[in-house]
């Protein structure tokens, strides 16, 4: 059996995670954190960050509401996944 996670392993969703996160806290107290600083805290879970930067979850979901869309696969996850299908492992992806 092979598991894999979506954010961060299957799907390239840092970037605009980070720039999500960067707009929710410009909402909530009208200041620019650049990216660059708040890629260091890019592997903190979300109650910690929002925690941190005193914002508000459902902001910030709101904020990466718009990129969604824009997120795409790593490189080389179709073929991956499909060669471990090909040898018969259960595939499964978690969140």
């Amino acid at each position: 059996n092979v598991l894999f996670d979506i954010d961060g392993t299957l799907l390239n969703s840092e970037y605009y995670s980070l720039l999500s996160l960067q707009e929710a806290i410009s909402f909530t107290h009208k200041k620019i954190i650049p990216i660059k600083q708040l890629k260091i805290i890019s592997s903190w879970p979300v109650e910690k960050v929002t925690k941190k930067y005193e914002i508000s979850d459902v902001i910030w979901n709101k904020c990466y509401e718009k990129y969604k869309n824009k997120v795409v696969p790593f490189m080389g996850i179709s073929y991956t996944i499909e060669k471990l299908l090909e040898q018969q492992y259960n595939v499964g992806i978690v969140t």
